[in-house]
């Protein structure tokens, strides 16, 4: 089964975020692209068992059934369900990421 994937605002303002803080803030625009592309590649790669990765740890997010995939030093957060997998955020994997989604996932 092919599951289509839907990217939220919010997960396309992170990767507007990721971009610019590496070109701009680390002056490594290329670097910017590389990283951006490597993500966007992985997240297509939901398309096919999207459960293969780990369900997030804490709640709320885990009995909603949020899953986290690690794609280098960021972490994609999603929830598969009926045939779409819901792509919530994008972010830096050492973030505090309870404090992120207290004000929801998305």
């Amino acid at each position: 089964m092919s599951w289509s994937i839907e990217i939220s605002d919010a997960a396309h303002e992170d990767l507007r975020d990721i971009y610019s803080y590496i070109a701009f803030e680390l002056r490594s625009p290329e670097n910017a692209r590389n990283v951006l592309q490597r993500i966007l590649a992985q997240v297509a790669t939901l398309d096919e068992m999207p459960e293969r990765f780990r369900p997030y740890p804490r709640e709320p997010l885990s009995t909603r059934g949020v899953r986290v995939m690690d794609v280098g030093n960021f972490c994609v957060y999603y929830l598969p369900k009926d045939g779409v997998v819901s792509v919530g955020r994008i972010l830096y994997c050492k973030r505090n990421v309870d404090a992120v989604f207290a004000n929801g996932w998305e």
